[in-house]
């Protein structure tokens, strides 16, 4: 009797310390975890700031496109302008040469003719006024159009010098732009490669949730605080307690309550816990028991039920956080309609309880 004893206390050390080895492994390995998560919610961060700058550089680059397109606008009609304006100075020019080339060739002589053939002296200061406004106007005209021309230049000059800056402008930003994307790329590939360690990180606490499961070892306090709501659908159709039952007959006990709501609404952890299970089951379809820890030293339990299994998103020794979306609704098993059947267990054996008195 005192070997069976002692074998007995040597087990249970044996699996105390077991179990003690494998909740040290798991802390170190969620500690792993949580430093990959906020690595990757800082290079998120940075992406985000990133993407909000690129766009800022996308803006910047396509106002100074629209602005060179306005200023090349501008410089071709500037260009036409000065065309009719040359033109319009070839003319003058070569109509003031040819009033001057004509004087030249008449000489002084030419002049006095001109003015001494006047019938009167009237007629005399009239062709002398005539001579000399034609001679003003004609260089005026000639001078007015060259002074319009470089006036068009200039503003030529001012164009183009303006969009020398607008080229400069989109220039930098480019540079700027391919430098952020080649950031972001990289960003992203470190991105990739935290993904791929969250995924080992998470595999590896699932296989020593499942160790502790089949040890019976699994073991850590409740978050505190009423339940959430299980599903995104908020309407009871069956409470907890005797009922007939809908599909057997007879007057039995409901272990928990429905929610009815349309195929593939929502079903939410209504605590942070770990997946102890996540099978087929005859009655209840498609079972999922979610482990929520101890609370006031009783293990605390919640079953979702009725889903079918491409519904699924959770397996078990997964770590699930509270409002987590693990299933949908469905109509698996022994159901009349799609619902989920959501129940609340206590105790190593599971004892149903009221959901409603657990739920806020």
């Amino acid at each position: 009797m005192k070997q069976v004893f002692t074998l007995f206390l040597v087990l249970c050390l044996t699996l105390s310390t077991v179990g003690l080895a494998h909740a040290n492994e798991k802390d170190k390995v969620k500690q792993e975890l949580e430093k990959i998560q906020d690595d990757k919610s800082a290079i998120k961060k940075d992406l985000d700031q990133l993407d909000e700058e690129m766009k800022k550089n996308r803006d910047t680059i396509r106002a100074a496109e629209k602005e060179m397109i306005k200023i090349d606008k501008e410089v071709a009609e500037i260009e036409k302008k000065m065309e009719g304006i040359k033109k319009e100075e070839e003319h003058y020019k070569k109509l003031f040469k040819t009033r001057i080339r004509k004087l030249y060739q008449q000489g002084e002589v030419g002049y006095m003719v001109s003015l001494l053939e006047s019938e009167s002296f009237g007629q005399f200061l009239a062709r002398f006024e005539s001579i000399r406004l034609i001679a003003k106007r004609d260089h005026s005209l000639f001078y007015n159009y060259v002074r319009l021309r470089e006036e068009k230049e200039k503003q030529k000059k001012e164009l183009l010098k303006l969009r020398k800056e607008q080229e400069k402008i989109t220039a930098k930003a480019e540079k700027a732009y391919k430098e952020m994307l080649e950031d972001a790329k990289k960003k992203k590939g470190k991105l990739s490669e935290l993904e791929n360690l969250e995924m080992i990180k998470e595999a590896e606490i699932r296989r020593i949730n499942l160790k502790l499961i089949q040890s019976n070892q699994l073991s850590f306090p409740y978050e505190g605080g009423p339940m959430s709501w299980p599903s995104a659908s908020k309407r009871v159709t069956s409470t907890f307690g005797m009922r007939s039952h809908p599909v057997s007959g007879g007057y039995r006990m409901h272990s928990g309550i429905d929610i009815g709501g349309s195929y593939n609404t929502p079903i939410y952890a209504a605590a942070s816990g770990v997946v102890v299970e996540s099978r087929t089951s005859v009655g209840y379809g498609w079972l999922i028991v979610i482990y929520h820890g101890n609370k006031d030293g009783t293990p605390l339990y919640t079953w979702y039920a009725h889903s079918y299994p491409n519904q699924v998103r959770v397996r078990p020794g997964d770590e699930v956080k509270r409002g987590q979306h693990i299933s949908g609704i469905g109509s698996n098993g022994m159901s009349t309609g799609n619902h989920l059947h959501f129940e609340v267990r206590i105790g190593r054996n599971g004892q149903a309880v009221n959901p409603m008195s657990y739920l806020k």
